[in-house]
């Protein structure tokens, strides 16, 4: 799989089945978005990430890692669809109606 820093992902496996998480803060979300900040290799040698405003705190065995890499396989690019900009327009519109306020239509 193809990241770049700056991408956004979703979380979709929170497990720790090889290793323990000491910090509950840094723990990521399954479904939650994050933006890749790094990529690397992980602990194991397989690919790595490091996301914006987290820190992966793992010990393995008598060793500890105060900021390594999440395993790249427990996320996936976050797909954006066309339809959201205009979604989001459509809403605010809405949202203007329904609180009371009025666009002055202009012809040209």
């Amino acid at each position: 799989m193809n990241f770049r820093v700056g991408q956004k992902v979703v979380c979709v496996d929170a497990s720790a089945y090889l290793y323990s998480w000491h910090s509950a803060t840094d723990i990521p979300r399954v479904g939650t978005i994050y933006t890749i900040r790094e990529i690397g290799i992980d602990h194991l040698g397989g690919p790595g990430l490091k996301l914006e405003g987290m820190r992966c705190v793992v010990s393995w065995g008598f060793d500890s890692y105060g900021d390594a890499f999440y395993k790249a396989s427990r996320f996936r690019p976050l797909v954006e669809k066309k339809t959201d900009a205009g979604m989001a327009i459509l809403k605010s519109i809405l949202d203007e109606v329904n609180a009371g306020k009025h666009r002055e239509i202009v012809d040209a």
